[in-house]
């Protein structure tokens, strides 16, 4: 790459992240950051090519700064495992259970329906499931489910979610990904257990 097609390079990779031309390393990280949240396919299913920009952008700026990011391994070695994410259960405050039975109760229905409500909260990672101790009745069932308080920084009313069980019993019903970037921005998956117990 000639000196010019650097300068090019660079100043088109400093328009792309959005910062000046003058900006620091910690700016340049910094805005990476925000589109990274912004454009990251999982949160964005789409914008695949968006974030091969930006990140190549980023790879252009930091390499030129001589950043000190981590080599590659040498061929022929592993690469170093992640690290496991560890599994952590919450019980449901009382006040947010209250919330969840008033939204129930907000919303009479008028056929024969069975509602529950979850008593505590499983996570690993950006997975998350919601553990209902009643049972699943077959046919039409509601659940109100709290938001994601760590996502929202006001208090967001909790979500009554319908659906319809073949079967009753214990079981895991998943929460449609429509609903994960209004209620759980940033989840991969949720559910609901029902465990009966």
């Amino acid at each position: 790459m000639t000196p010019i097609e650097k300068v090019r390079a660079r100043a088109e990779a400093l328009n792309t992240l959005g910062v000046s031309r003058s900006a620091t390393e910690a700016e340049i990280h910094a805005a990476w950051r925000r589109q990274v949240f912004r454009l990251h396919p999982d949160q964005n299913p789409g914008k695949e090519a968006e974030f091969g920009r930006i990140r190549w952008a980023y790879d252009l700026l930091c390499e030129g700064a001589g950043s000190a990011r981590a080599p590659a391994p040498p061929a022929g070695q592993p690469r170093p495992r992640r690290p496991d994410l560890c599994e952590r259960v919450m019980e449901l405050p009382e006040r947010t259970i209250a919330e969840c039975r008033a939204a129930l109760d907000s919303r009479p229905s008028r056929r024969k329906v069975t509602d529950h409500l979850p008593g505590s909260v499983r996570r690993r990672g950006r997975e998350m499931t919601f553990l209902v101790r009643t049972p699943l009745v077959e046919g039409p069932n509601r659940i109100a489910l709290p938001a994601d308080n760590e996502a929202h920084p006001r208090p967001v009313p909790p979500r009554v979610v319908r659906f319809n069980s073949p079967r009753s019993g214990v079981g895991i019903i998943n929460v449609p990904a429509a609903l994960l970037p209004q209620m759980f921005p940033g989840a991969r998956r949720v559910s609901i257990e029902f465990t009966g117990a």
